[in-house]
């Protein structure tokens, strides 16, 4: 997997001094908002989670008119424009920006004042210099280089937002995030839950710098490894689920929780129907019941593994009350619910769970990931059909790989755009090695297959 990080040319080794520097460099960029634009699903995907996680507030586009719209709605401290950005001249709107006219490409007034906004260029280390140099104005702080180390992206980030700002300090402007002392690996968010009216503050934990350096595993589920130097161990999947103490609502995304102070409280709170809050606070009890007594250091960063899976649990609960309110699109909540049940796997498995517990949520998994197929959007597809290919290589049913890794080709000769066709290169090129050592891969006591339908799109296309 591609990590993403930063530097300003020429590339300079992290020296010691830099590392020591990186936590100061994390309390300057926590609380901050950063617009993020990207063509790439995956990059920015990658580069927006490592962000979230020291505590910025990540603003996600993917073409300029709507980078445009969204820096006039929600001015932002940090912009980053990729090179490859659809939707206009992205030369002009950078000239444009800078003298506070409107772009060319922009369709909205008045001007856009950019004067507290660091805009920074994003682009691969393979783009050619006759194209890199138009695009590079006085208005441009940095150039980050994608794929590369997380802290050096941080460091580059802080370097380019203390240009316009003074550093700040962790107790007057951050207090709502704070590294554990004792597990430093690990930021410590106060966030608050939107399903009940007495605000009762949540621990919500990341990685220090988003991810350390991530490994999947065979069903593409994130295993953490390597931590920064001067940095603790950890396994993040003990701590994803971030769960309310008074109605047990929990969720592996962050943005389902408030974060106190932000400007956005209000508009979080406003997307939560009175439908959905029913749905949740409704049955408490029934998750209370399911899930046992709770001892405090089940809300804490001392959750056991044990814990986790109890945790991912109360998503899964919490998830399918949601979707019963209509409350979450079906595709995402599906693809959600597939992914927790793997995630649920992966922690059995280090907890030498029974097989039978471990293959029931397996088999859960492969079922809602087939169910999600038909729905997608199109950047969620080549991961979808791997752990579809993956799941049934697990339990034998070789049938069913054989369908959905034909699919993959199909959809991976008829790509419509470089971004996607990289995806689908990428996990078809899994895929085949996963089939070629699908023995490897089977679980210890395979049973026969159930019969499949066939898949639909192929039924078609025959």
């Amino acid at each position: 997997m591609h990590r993403i990080c930063s530097y300003v040319p020429p590339p300079v080794p992290l020296a010691a001094t830099q590392l020591g520097s990186l936590e100061q460099s994390i309390r300057d960029l926590s609380r901050r908002r950063l617009i993020l634009a990207n063509p790439n699903p995956r990059s920015r995907a990658e580069m927006a989670r490592c962000l979230r996680g020291i505590g910025m507030d990540v603003r996600e586009t993917d073409n300029l008119p709507e980078t445009l719209a969204q820096l006039q709605n929600q001015p932002a401290e940090l912009l980053t424009l990729d090179i490859d950005l659809p939707g206009g001249d992205l030369a002009k709107t950078i000239r444009a920006l800078s003298s506070k006219r409107p772009a060319a490409t922009a369709t909205f007034s008045p001007a856009v004042d950019i004067a507290p906004t660091r805009i920074l260029l994003t682009c691969s280390p393979r783009t050619p210099r006759e194209r890199l140099l138009p695009v590079i104005t006085p208005a441009i702080s940095a150039v980050l280089l994608a794929p590369c180390r997380p802290e050096l992206m941080i460091d580059r980030l802080a370097r380019a937002l203390a240009q316009g700002h003074a550093p700040a300090t962790a107790t007057n402007e951050h207090p709502n995030v704070s590294t554990i002392p004792d597990l430093n690996s690990v930021l410590e968010h106060l966030v608050f839950c939107p399903y009940h009216d007495t605000p009762v503050p949540s621990r919500r934990f990341a990685l220090r710098v988003g991810k350390i350096e991530v490994v999947p595993d065979f069903f593409d589920i994130p295993t953490y490894t390597k931590p920064l130097p001067s940095a603790d161990h950890v396994d993040y999947h003990r701590l994803a689920v971030t769960v309310c103490p008074n109605c047990l609502f929990a969720s592996i995304d962050p943005a389902n929780f408030i974060v106190p102070g932000s400007k956005s409280d209000a508009a979080a709170a406003a997307k939560v129907t009175p439908a959905a809050r029913y749905a949740i606070v409704s049955r408490v009890h029934q998750r209370r019941q399911s899930i046992g007594e709770l001892d405090p250091s089940f809300f804490s960063h001392q959750r056991s593994l044990t814990d986790a899976v109890r945790s991912y649990e109360l998503a899964l609960q919490c998830s399918t009350a949601l979707a019963s309110q209509s409350h979450l699109p079906a595709s995402n909540d599906l693809l959600r619910r597939g992914n927790c049940h793997l995630r649920i796997a992966h922690v059995q498995k280090t907890l030498d769970s029974p097989h039978d517990e471990r293959d029931n949520h397996i088999s859960h998994a492969s079922r809602l990931l087939r169910e999600a197929f038909s729905s997608i959007p199109e950047s969620a597809l080549p991961r979808n059909v791997y752990q579809v290919v993956a799941t049934s290589i697990y339990h034998g049913d070789d049938r069913l790989a054989h369908q959905y890794l034909s699919t993959l080709a199909t959809f991976r000769k008829s790509a419509p755009n470089p971004t996607l066709r990289e995806q689908l290169d990428h996990y078809f090129t899994k895929s085949s090695l996963a089939w070629e050592n699908r023995e490897n891969h089977r679980k210890q006591s395979p049973t026969t297959p159930t019969p499949t339908a066939p898949i639909p799109f192929l039924t078609q296309a025959a």
